[in-house]
């Protein structure tokens, strides 16, 4: 019989000596990662008998091998009949005999591996023994690995020290040498992952109900993981009530009944629902509902369109701006009420597929309009009441008495104030006020109102006070890049030119000043001033066009007078 001994007279130890990367090099130098060498160096071998401290082993043909018992302790259980590697250290020795190994077979197996690894992305197990900076050390098969800090999870890890001494799985990114191998863990759970969501993608259905753990709250709903693969539960699916903030109703960690809504296995996205899973209060109240119908709601939002009214819980409907007043000028919702308001409404539209409901306000009651003996006591010139319903960018709407409702123009509420808006006037929301009627178009349903046309025209009233050339009192009230508008006495406005400012007087708004009347045309209602010390005689006024008036606003600009002069002497030659 031919008998191969171990290599050497010593006995190792079947834990490889991991920092020995010394011993590593010199059984693998020369070889390329590539290389298949090593196949035909490594052999099968069985044991024929097992001795006090080594073992006997049959490598087939005539030909025995002895191996230290040191070396197979990581084979279990030891008898005779099993079977393991041994790498061929050499096919003689100086006694003609084979020489053989079984630690160094492991080291080269384990280089193998690693190799293949590398090339095909198989996955090896190995033990994390140390830390170092950037990183650990990881050892597969005695070959030790380094594994780099952002590679060690899918997500950021600051703790090394807790992987020490753990088995974990990892794949060879890139092998530089025998003593410089490259890994990944993060790979393997990518690879995990990319797994079960194939799995969970080609078990789930459209309609069937999962058990999830809350990841992830976003402002538009939350992600929830159902197991490797996480789906959006968007806030719209999440209950049949509104609501305002995710977190209100879920938090992160918190365990979910969904159903799943939509499967996009192509590109991998799940969405969920959990208001599915209970009965849609649409269809509870298909049979209460239906055009024509007037149910009771409560105002829950108010937006630039209309009104969202709840009618039972979960259901809203719509009242939109044209469906809350008969006005012409269309009421909004911020003027006519506000959250929490409850009315009686008219179904307009009510679509429990669609979940569609339209509401009305306004086909409570009839048409104001459409009632002749409304129509007829709006007559041009008559004096009404009416409370203020709405305030506009140009005016306020005004209810009469009898449900009609006009506007009542910024330009109609004083003779002498300059109102662009409603915060020159003292008039808010509910006040009464007395009218007068300026213009009824029964065919439009348009009815317009005046204020100043209630008193006297001052313009008539005060036309020899304010005679041209006239002094008086005055106060800078605004002030724009070509002059600056005085009020004087009786509150008349007029327009003060940069070109006539009084010498040696600082024009600011509040400051007191003595003016000329320069122009004062009462219909047109515009005064203009100019320095007292001015020869009114010498200045051509601008002529405005026939028929129209000054605009009554603080922003209006007058112009130059001098820049005008031009345009008035043409006027008056033609």
């Amino acid at each position: 019989m031919f008998v191969v001994m171990s290599e050497g007279s010593n006995v190792y130890s079947s834990e490889m000596d991991c920092s020995n990367s010394g011993e590593v090099n010199e059984i693998l130098s020369g070889v390329s990662k590539d290389s298949v060498d090593y196949c035909g160096r490594l052999v099968n071998a069985t044991v024929s008998a097992i001795l006090e401290d080594s073992v006997i082993v049959f490598l087939g043909g005539k030909s025995d091998g002895i191996i230290p018992k040191s070396e197979l302790k990581d084979i279990s259980p030891l008898e005779v009949g099993s079977f393991f590697e041994v790498f061929i250290v050499k096919e003689e020795d100086k006694n003609g005999q084979i020489v053989v190994s079984r630690r160094k077979a492991k080291y080269v197996r384990s280089w193998m591996n690693i190799c293949d690894s590398e090339k095909n992305g198989t996955i090896l197990r190995g033990n994390v023994v140390s830390k170092i900076d950037g990183g650990v050390m990881v050892d597969i098969g005695g070959i030790v690995c380094f594994l780099p800090g952002s590679h060690i999870d899918t997500k950021q890890i600051f703790d090394f020290d807790q992987y020490i001494g753990t088995d974990i799985d990892v794949i060879v990114k890139k092998i530089n040498s025998y003593d410089s191998v490259i890994l990944s863990r993060r790979a393997v759970i990518k690879k995990n992952i990319e797994q079960q969501k194939q799995i969970l993608f080609e078990n789930i259905a459209v309609g069937q109900v999962c058990e999830g753990v809350v990841e992830n709250i976003v402002p538009y709903g939350a992600f929830v993981n159902l197991g490797g693969v996480s789906g959006l539960l968007h806030v719209v699916d999440i209950s049949w009530d509104k609501i305002s903030s995710v977190s209100e109703v879920l938090h992160v960690g918190q365990v979910v009944n969904v159903a799943i809504l939509e499967c996009d296995v192509e590109h991998k996205k799940i969405s969920l629902g959990m208001k599915q899973l209970t009965t849609s209060p649409w269809s509870l109240i298909a049979d209460k509902i239906h055009v024509g119908s007037v149910i009771r709601g409560k105002v829950t939002r108010i937006v630039e369109y209309g009104l969202f009214v709840e009618v039972s819980n979960g259901v809203e409907g719509l009242v939109h701006n044209s469906e809350i007043s008969w006005s012409f000028y269309g009421i909004t919702g911020n003027s006519f009420c506000k959250i929490g308001d409850e009315f009686d409404f008219k179904v307009v539209e009510f679509d429990v597929s669609n979940k569609r409901l339209s509401l009305s306000l306004k086909q409570l009651t009839m048409d104001p309009w459409s009632q002749s003996q409304n129509v007829d006591k709006c007559v041009v010139g008559e004096v009404c009441s009416g409370e203020v319903v709405d305030i506009l960018s140009y005016g306020y709407i005004i209810r009469l008495d009898s449900g009609i409702e006009g506007v009542l123009f910024f330009s109609n509420c004083s003779w002498i104030k300059r109102v662009r808006d409603s915060s020159a006037l003292d008039i808010k929301i509910g006040d009464k006020l007395d009218l007068k009627i300026l213009e009824v178009s029964k065919s439009e349903s348009k009815l317009f109102l005046g204020l100043k046309q209630m008193s006297d025209n001052p313009w008539v009233l005060y036309k020899n006070e304010f005679k041209i050339g006239t002094l008086h009192d005055g106060v800078v009230i605004n002030i724009s890049q070509s002059g600056c508008y005085i009020r004087t006495d009786h509150d008349f406005e007029g327009f003060l030119s940069k070109e006539y400012y009084p010498g040696g007087v600082r024009m600011e708004k509040g400051s007191n000043v003595q003016v000329k009347v320069l122009d004062f045309n009462r219909e047109s209602e515009r005064m203009l001033f100019a320095s007292p010390d001015v020869d009114v005689k010498k200045v051509k006024v601008p002529l405005l066009k026939k028929g129209t008036k000054q605009r009554q606003s603080t922003g209006v600009k007058v112009g130059n007078l001098f820049d005008l002069k031009s345009l008035s002497e043409d006027a008056n030659k033609k």
